[in-house]
């Protein structure tokens, strides 16, 4: 379908003989795609940790297709599988279809030692320098599975921006 009659470029929006969107738009309408962010402070002798969750009995799977990574200080992100909950729940990601429905991916966080099952990513960072990791394919979280991301580096604050789909 081809909207608008004029004769400059025009944006096209592809889609199948019964409507469908066949594009990124079409989980954004469908209420699928999914944003949000945990700043995590540690001060003293420990590194701080960040983990997005999927809840045991959520009913979806999350496919995680970017993260931006950003500390005071200059560090190594370490990202990857772990099973193991943190310590403190603080939200779920926002639905990116404003007012659409509420997300099972939760954020956790703590400071000091947490488990990795599985290393997937490693990222040098310079202080307040955002990082964008966007996957070349998404990383997909099964319920019951946490993708965390740590700081290398002690007494520092990292933030977490992830953006993805539940499906």
């Amino acid at each position: 379908m081809r909207l608008g009659t004029s004769p400059v470029p025009q944006v096209t929006v592809r889609q199948t003989a019964d409507g469908v969107y066949r594009n990124w738009d079409a989980d954004v309408s469908a209420e699928r795609c999914f944003a949000g962010t945990h700043l995590q402070v540690s001060p003293g002798a420990s590194a701080p940790y960040v983990q997005l969750v999927n809840p045991v009995a959520s009913g979806v799977q999350i496919l995680l297709d970017a993260v931006t990574l950003t500390s005071d200080t200059a560090c190594t992100f370490i990202m990857g599988r772990t099973t193991a909950l943190l310590s403190t729940q603080y939200g779920n990601w926002q639905n990116k279809y404003l007012g659409g429905a509420v997300s099972q991916g939760v954020f956790y966080a703590q400071n000091g030692a947490a488990a990795f099952l599985a290393t997937l990513y490693r990222v040098a960072v310079l202080a307040d320098t955002p990082f964008t990791l966007v996957f070349t394919r998404p990383i997909l979280i099964d319920p019951g599975n946490q993708f965390m991301v740590a700081a290398s580096t002690v007494s520092t604050t990292i933030q977490l921006n992830a953006e993805g789909r539940e499906i």
